[in-house]
């Protein structure tokens, strides 16, 4: 498999179509017969050591996360995810990019720090910084339903990057310098900025997220049913955000 690439805006360290959305390439001498592609089942990391195990003849432990890819493969039937659920936990200011930072701002810490920014606990040293940046993504293989817990309507009254972007690199300032003549630019660097606290989008028609339906009445019944699938998710999976999550948004019934 790939990285995915640079930390462009809408890439990496997100949670959209781009973000996770990698190459993964399986190759067994003898075993495959003629190359073939399938961009139909949603796969994912988890299913590498089960695939593992099948292939070598060991049985996989129970409860695993994952599913062997060998019925795929082998074109047999099998009982297949129908959704993937993507998380971000935090921002990383890693310590070169602190380093330059102070270099040209001799204030910089504080201003990290009055920004949210703290030591990451597995640093002894002063160094990297991390931000919370809770995210959760839901998809099915067509919609995305985007939950932001980290949110604030006044983020970029709070800093010029708003409090969901780490910092501001060389294709984002890029982006900036066209706002003052591109209107289309110039919604597209605000959408990046501030975001939304919930976003759903239809990616096989638009994969680079640029309209969010979640206030769209065309699509009210596929909101009310992601909020409910997200929801049983994290109960399902004990995931710490759901206090928050039902606080903020309930629980899809409305």
């Amino acid at each position: 498999m790939s990285d995915n690439g640079m930390p462009l805006p809408f890439g990496k360290f997100e949670t959209y179509f781009s973000s996770n959305r990698t190459p993964f390439i399986m190759h067994l001498p003898g075993a495959f017969g003629t190359s073939k592609v399938d961009d139909s089942h949603l796969v994912s990391l988890l299913d590498i050591f089960p695939t593992v195990l099948d292939y070598v003849g060991v049985a996989a432990p129970d409860k695993l996360d994952g599913q062997s890819l060998k019925p795929l493969v082998e074109d047999r039937a099998a009982e297949w995810r129908d959704e993937i659920v993507m998380l971000r936990y935090e921002d990383i200011f890693f310590r070169d990019g602190v380093a330059a930072l102070l270099r040209s701002d001799p204030d910089g810490i504080s201003k990290l720090k009055k920004n949210g920014w703290v030591p990451r606990p597995d640093h002894t040293h002063e160094g990297t910084y991390s931000r919370n940046k809770q995210q959760r993504c839901y998809f099915d293989g067509r919609f995305a339903y985007i939950y932001n817990d980290w949110y604030d309507p006044k983020g970029l009254e709070i800093n010029p990057l708003g409090v969901g972007v780490p910092y501001g690199d060389k294709s984002l300032r890029s982006m900036k310098k066209a706002v003052d003549t591109n209107p289309d630019a110039a919604a597209r660097v605000e959408q990046y900025l501030l975001r939304f606290q919930e976003e759903l989008y239809d990616w096989t028609k638009d994969p680079a997220s640029r309209v969010n339906l979640v206030d769209n009445p065309e699509y009210a019944s596929e909101l009310k049913a992601f909020r409910g699938k997200l929801l049983k998710w994290m109960k399902a999976n004990n995931d710490a955000l759901v206090t928050n999550y039902e606080e903020t948004i309930g629980d899809g019934s409305e």
